[in-house]
């Protein structure tokens, strides 16, 4: 069956455009995204779609995609848009906390391939990912530094050091993309017009 009729990925797509809706639609560099196969989640089987189709889905997605982890059984990936990357990373605080940590940021382009090359090498992922998902560098920074003086609010996506006010707005500001995204593509669209819809919502926000 090709792609573009299979219902199962269309259903797999729809999940990846609601998740990745804050890069799209707002200033989020990057979202990270676990995809296994579990028949007790709704919409299961994604590791194999993924796989399948892999060379499909950054291009409908508008998205880049770098696989920091596989198993055999579940990818955890990274779907960013490189000119947000490249945006925050260039920013002179954003470069001094990578310089601290050892980097060697003469580009945003060396700091970014350093810190894949260290989430791939690492057993667990370095805490400054979160700047690649959209987290306020003083949150990234104050969790690293001391990560019992962070609080963790209600429904919070992170833990928040600092104001608290600001970090929330960031929270509040990728829900909403992700419910944009939600209530904008119907069940059961066919695959163009479900990219019709992305598109013209991208250019409406």
């Amino acid at each position: 069956m090709d792609y573009k009729t299979c219902p199962e990925f269309n259903q797999f797509l729809r999940y990846l455009l609601i998740k990745s809706a804050p890069v799209l639609l707002s200033n989020k560099p990057g979202v990270l995204l676990r995809l296994t196969n579990c028949g007790m989640v709704a919409g299961g089987r994604k590791y194999d779609l993924f796989c399948r189709h892999r060379r499909k889905i950054p291009g409908l997605l508008g998205l880049e995609c770098a696989v920091l982890r596989n198993n055999g059984r579940e990818s955890l990936c990274l779907f960013f848009d490189r000119r947000k990357v490249v945006d925050r990373l260039e920013q002179h605080e954003t470069g001094n906390f990578f310089r601290a940590l050892g980097y060697c940021p003469s580009t945003a382009g060396t700091i970014f391939r350093e810190l894949l090359r260290r989430c791939r090498m690492q057993d667990s992922f370095p805490h400054e990912i979160g700047i690649l998902l959209g987290y306020p560098l003083k949150d990234v920074a104050g969790f690293m530094r001391d990560a019992s003086s962070c609080s963790v609010v209600p429904c919070g996506l992170w833990r928040i050091c600092g104001d608290v006010a600001e970090s929330r707005a960031e929270m509040d500001k990728f829900r909403m993309a992700e419910e944009l995204m939600h209530h904008t593509l119907k069940p059961h669209q066919a695959l163009d017009a479900v990219l019709t819809a992305v598109e013209r919502l991208k250019r409406a926000v």
